[in-house]
Formats: structure tokens, C-alpha cells, sequence
């Protein structure tokens, strides 16, 4: 579920449960692209960096997905060998959509992407 931080009611609201329960949000950033979000115990310093700003904005709340771990190959680049770990897989869907604040002109699903990651990490970067 998303949530805004904005500083309105609803977004206090998550903000508040965010500060007391970091375990259960990710904060990501409002842009195109990957990467940066804030998990864990990161999230309260930085949500506290940001309570009074303007930055706030920037950023949404969404509930944090644990998916089920498995036991699976890994190669690292480099290593030349594949090694049992506990992992956890991640699908991507791409699409974009066309159009404006009165009509969709075309909403297509593109690609997808498969990805496992080793379960101690909180952004995956492995491809099979």
C-alpha cells in the first residue's frame, strides 16, 4: 500500500507509524529509476532529517513486501562459481501509459524482469 508524507493529515499519520514502526515501511523516492530507497533502521534518522521540510514531498511511504525466502545458485562476477544461498526473488513489470487528465490513449505492459537477491540485502541486483 502506498502512503504519502506530505504534510497533510494522512501524511503525518503514516509519518508518525513510520517513525514508530520502520520495519514495516520502504521510503522511495518520487522519481524515475531505481535505487536510493531508505529501509530499516535508516528510515528514522532520515525521516527525521526531513520532518520539517520541504523534501518531505519528495518521498512516499509504502508498505514493505518480505517475500518468502529459497535456497538458490549464485554467481558473483568474478568468483567462476556458483554457491548455495538464501535468497529472494523480486518480478519487475514495465509499461508505460499514454495520455492526459481526460482520456488514456494506450497503457501497455512492455517487459518484466526476474531478479533474486541474497536476503540479507534490501535492493536486488542479481539477474537469472
Amino acid at each position: 500500500m502506498l502512503h504519502y508524507s506530505s504534510k497533510s493529515d494522512a501524511g503525518n499519520a503514516a509519518f508518525a507509524k513510520a517513525l514508530s514502526r520502520p520495519d514495516l515501511f520502504v521510503v522511495k523516492p518520487q522519481r524515475e529509476g531505481g535505487g536510493n530507497n531508505v529501509y530499516g533502521e535508516d528510515i528514522v534518522p532520515f525521516l527525521q532529517s526531513i520532518e520539517d521540510s520541504n523534501e518531505r514531498n519528495a518521498y512516499i511511504l509504502m508498505d514493505r513486501i518480505h517475500p518468502p525466502k529459497t535456497i538458490n545458485y549464485m554467481i558473483r562476477p568474478g568468483s567462476g562459481k556458483a554457491t548455495m544461498k538464501s535468497v529472494i526473488s523480486e518480478l519487475g513489470i514495465f509499461g508505460y501509459v499514454i495520455g492526459d487528465h481526460e482520456r488514456i490513449i494506450s497503457n501497455q505492459q512492455v517487459g518484466y524482469r526476474v531478479t533474486k537477491q541474497f536476503d540479507t540485502t534490501s535492493n536486488a541486483f542479481y539477474f537469472f
